[in-house]
């Protein structure tokens, strides 16, 4: 919005200034305005450039230092103690402890076939040395 003429001197400026603050903080507080903000935010968050400027921000030191001192506050500490009690977190955690021993156990599965397919083939390669005639055995 374009100033209006009739703001000739500085008093009117910032009284014209003060009424457009209050329109458009009266505006966006409107219930559509909101859904429409946030729907925007959400379309937004996925794109590749906001994806990307948020990976490339966390890997600044000044990220890492704040994150790093914040996790130090007695509050956060107070937060997540008490978010350890929750029963959605115990729930994701047994989850997650699941998904992780079953493919420790998936893996070390596959170590042991593996192994076990060596030593037969360790063996029978042992005996087919021994079923060979060698020069000494002739």
């Amino acid at each position: 919005m374009s100033m209006p003429k009739y703001c000739d001197t500085p008093e009117k400026v910032e009284e014209w200034k003060a009424k457009m603050r209050a329109y458009f903080k009266a505006r966006n507080q409107t219930p559509e305005r909101k859904a429409a903000d946030k729907a925007y935010q959400k379309a937004y968050s996925q794109t590749p450039e906001c994806k990307a400027y948020h990976k490339a921000r966390q890997q600044t030191p000044e990220f890492k230092a704040y994150h790093k001192a914040r996790q130090q506050t007695p509050e956060f500490k107070a937060y997540h103690k008490a978010y350890r009690q929750t029963l959605e977190y115990k729930a994701a955690k047994k989850a997650r402890n699941k998904a992780h021993y079953q493919t420790l156990s998936a893996e070390q599965s596959t170590a042991d076939a593996f192994r076990m397919m060596q030593a037969a083939s360790e063996l029978a390669k042992a005996l087919t040395n021994l079923s060979e005639p060698t020069p000494q055995n002739k």
